[in-house]
């Protein structure tokens, strides 16, 4: 008898605990969490199998941003309609929030207008593909690597290390460093004593047999070296221009190895390149 009354109290604990509301919301929360991590999986799942279709290497950043804002909308949606239905669960007549919101538009005037700024810019700057997912771009003043994009800011991480992050709705003038190709471009001065022929036709061999002829310097490379001649005179020097077109990203890498080279090369061939230097005049000065 003693057993039928404890289970008895067992199974009308059990009862409340499943007919109260805080079990309720708990519940509804776990099925959120499966739905945000089903729908994550379902994108990863169909932006992989887009990807390993394409092998444009513009297209595929393109894709893989497209289906990164496609998470974080769906994400925002799922997880609006959450909170809407957990404030109804609790009693809570979301209509008089919302017109009470309309009524109040003063005060929520400002925020809500920047977010749609940010909202309309940021599709647009996806949608056009102006900014990708690892893209090193200029925005608003800093310079770093796209890491996010989402419908409200543009993450960058710069080169050392910091992270900026820009509204969508400041961003004016967007130079991007990685669209297509890059340019490798020299701007190397020599010696007024120098013949500009023979040091383009050094530099022309040097990326010839000696930067192209390295396979981490040539997967890098799109086409021939540019001799584009004579720029400008300086004090004491003359500059030549050439420049080397490569895969993006890689021209800082192709620059530095290029430059590496032609240091070592120049003083084979006794080609000067000038740097500052001061003349300082000792006098033996007699005391009176």
């Amino acid at each position: 008898m003693e057993n039928f009354f404890v289970g008895q109290d067992l199974n009308e604990l059990f009862n409340a605990i499943v007919s109260s509301i805080w079990f309720s919301l708990v519940m509804r929360i776990i099925i959120l969490l499966i739905i945000l991590r089903v729908a994550d999986v379902i994108i990863n799942k169909i932006s992989r199998r887009i990807l390993a279709k394409t092998r444009d290497y513009e297209a595929r950043k393109q894709i893989e941003t497209l289906f990164h804002l496609g998470k974080n909308i769906t994400n925002f949606i799922l997880i609006s309609l959450a909170i809407l239905a957990f404030l109804g669960k609790l009693g809570v007549d979301v209509r008089p929030m919302l017109a009470t919101a309309g009524v109040a538009g003063l005060a929520v005037g400002f925020a809500a207008k920047r977010f749609l700024e940010d909202l309309i810019v940021g599709i647009i700057i996806i949608m056009t593909g102006q900014i990708r997912m690892g893209d090193f771009v200029e925005i608003a003043g800093k310079t770093g690597t796209v890491e996010n994009i989402d419908i409200k800011l543009v993450t960058l991480r710069d080169t050392n290390g910091n992270i900026h992050y820009i509204r969508n709705g400041l961003i004016d003038i967007i130079t991007n460093y990685s669209r297509d190709y890059s340019y490798a471009l020299l701007d190397m001065g020599v010696s007024y004593d120098s013949d500009p022929d023979k040091v383009m036709a050094v530099m022309k061999d040097i990326f010839d047999n000696e930067l192209k002829t390295q396979p981490e310097m040539a997967e890098k490379i799109i086409s021939d070296i540019e001799l584009i001649g004579l720029e400008r005179f300086e004090d004491s020097s003359i500059v030549i221009r050439v420049r080397i077109k490569t895969h993006p990203k890689q021209q800082w890498a192709v620059q530095r190895e290029f430059n590496k080279l032609i240091l070592k090369r120049f003083k084979e061939e006794n080609i000067e390149i000038p740097y500052p230097y001061r003349s300082v005049l000792v006098t033996n000065v007699e005391k009176a």
